[in-house]
């Protein structure tokens, strides 16, 4: 039981960072359909899915973890 709310606190968790990346994953097909035009990106792979995916959550990470934003959450 305890290995099923461990995992079920991952789940969530990865699931509510996914939501707050929402905006990110959406630059980052904008990104790939505009690089599409140059060279071609096959939008049937999930390779390229889970690679904007990716790069949307890693770029949000990145920008959570930025000072001034860190500052903005403890102003003292």
């Amino acid at each position: 039981m305890r290995y099923l709310k461990k995992l079920a606190a991952v789940v969530i968790f990865v699931a509510a960072l996914v939501v707050i990346s929402l905006p990110a994953i959406g630059g980052m097909y904008l990104a790939a359909w505009g690089i599409d035009f140059l060279i071609a990106i096959n939008f049937d792979s999930a390779w390229t899915h889970g690679s904007c995916v990716l790069l949307g959550v890693f770029l949000t990470l990145v920008s959570i973890n930025t000072d001034e934003l860190l500052n903005t959450l403890n102003p003292g």
